[in-house]
């Protein structure tokens, strides 16, 4: 009978967006919320949200070990990068605008709206192209108030500030 050792523990590391496991191994398997996500079969995975991620990997033996990272919040850095490529606009708004932002190769555009307190009240998808996009958010009976609103791509995170004025 032939014994084999499982592969060293690890920790995932996290640089912006990105999170990352050891190389050299067979295969790897990234998991949000215990869920697999579908093609993250890499040791790095470009995280478009919060969330609890796992990455499994395994060795040629089959020998297999797992480790856990908690993204809990956006970086002060990522989100300044994108400051230019991005638009809220009217400011302040009535609860309808315009959020335009411009990326230089296509992908899947994650568009939120945050609340004061940073909960998501709002929350839609689109596939963004090269160059400039747009999406509009009509009447969501969004109070009066301070907003953030937010872009997660895999190329960038963008995020401005905007206000909603009672349509009286």
């Amino acid at each position: 009978m032939v014994v084999f050792a499982t592969p060293t523990p690890f920790n995932i590391a996290a640089s912006g967006d990105t999170l990352s496991g050891p190389s050299g191994y067979s295969s790897y398997q990234w998991f949000l919320n215990g869920n697999a996500i579908p093609g993250a079969m890499s040791n790095t995975y470009v995280s478009l949200q919060n969330g609890y991620y796992q990455l499994f990997i395994s060795d040629e033996n089959g020998c297999g070990t797992n480790a856990s990272y908690d993204m809990l919040s956006t970086s002060v850095a990522q989100i300044a990068t994108g400051l230019a490529d991005m638009s809220v606009y009217p400011n302040p708004s009535n609860g309808e605008f315009v959020v335009g932002f411009n990326l230089t190769k296509s992908s899947e555009a994650f568009v939120e709206v945050l609340n004061s307190v940073g909960q998501i009240v709002y929350s839609n998808s689109m596939m963004a192209y090269a160059g400039d996009n747009k999406m509009m958010i009509m009447d969501q009976h969004f109070a009066s108030g301070v907003y953030h609103v937010r872009i997660l791509t895999h190329e960038k995170v963008m995020m401005k500030q905007m206000s909603i004025e009672s349509r009286e």
